[in-house]
């Protein structure tokens, strides 16, 4: 396909780990097809696509079950992107 599996290097990293957590929890409240499909942003949907298939990842990030439908999770998520935005953007 001529593209890099991995983030950083030929092997996983954490840089990969922590970019797949945040894409599996938009996967979860249900926003993967707003910012990844085949189409849109090919390489990120291919990217999770690889990842969410390794077993450690489904094991932690509880993949096999279906799209997280509780509101405090929602909001948590919410906030927590908004935190992180923030303090990226203040330095």
């Amino acid at each position: 396909m001529g593209f890099r599996l991995w983030l950083v290097d030929s092997r996983i990293a954490q840089a990969d780990i922590s970019f797949a957590i945040f894409l599996c929890r938009l996967w979860q409240i249900g926003f993967a097809e707003r910012f990844w499909t085949p189409n849109k942003r090919r390489f990120v949907f291919h990217y999770f696509e690889k990842v969410r298939q390794i077993p450690s990842f489904k094991m932690v990030t509880h993949m096999e079950n279906s799209r997280v439908e509780s509101w405090p999770f929602v909001v948590g998520a919410v906030v927590c992107l908004c935190a992180m935005t923030y303090e990226a953007l203040t330095g």
